[in-house]
């Protein structure tokens, strides 16, 4: 992909082996956020440019970019465990953190949108990351069978390019409720007011 970054942990010829496959199983890849980066995200797609500043985690130098993360839908409770995370303020009177008033909001991509562009590993994932770790003290890259094994156990990819808004559609319901069911309805976010 020419003026593109690439995740150089998986060669080009595992990448095209990876690619194939995950587009054979997984129909979308999820993103939690919150809504207040709704409207900006309407306008921009998601962005890893607009990854925190704050998104500091060991090995990041192992991911050749800023990356949004995604989870596969068998692994929806990752991304809405970072989410709550995310939603959390410190209230100084209980001394601890409690639910902020942000609402955890549910975008998903079509996989093949997602795939056609720079993705790999979800290094801030712990759980994959040392996975691959394990896998990279002994040889410089992942083959495909590594990588694919990764991704179906944790469910966690990054992806280095945008997802533009038009290829992005928003959970209209219960989003722990869809997790939990894996059924809800969808709708594109260029079009949920």
């Amino acid at each position: 992909m020419v003026g593109m970054v690439d995740y150089i942990l998986l060669p080009d010829t595992a990448r095209t082996t990876v690619r194939e496959r995950l587009a054979r199983e997984h129909k979308y890849f999820y993103h939690f956020t919150l809504d207040q980066h709704a409207s900006s995200i309407k306008q921009f797609g998601l962005d890893p440019r607009f990854e925190g500043d704050d998104s500091s985690y060991p090995n990041r130098d192992r991911e050749p970019s800023k990356a949004i993360r995604y989870c596969t839908e068998q692994n929806l409770a990752l991304g809405l465990s970072a989410a709550s995370t995310r939603q959390t303020v410190w209230d100084p009177s209980a001394e601890m953190h409690v639910p902020g008033p942000a609402r955890i909001i549910l975008l998903r991509t079509p996989a093949n949108c997602l795939l056609e562009k720079p993705f790999g590993l979800d290094h801030s994932f712990s759980d994959a990351a040392r996975s691959a770790e394990q896998i990279l003290q002994t040889r410089p890259s992942l083959s495909a069978d590594e990588f694919h094994d990764i991704v179906t156990r944790f469910g966690a990819v990054s992806c280095y390019a945008v997802i533009p808004p038009t290829e992005l559609e928003i959970c209209i319901g219960d989003v722990a409720a869809f997790c939990h069911s894996h059924t809800g309805e969808f709708s594109p976010l260029l079009q949920h007011g």
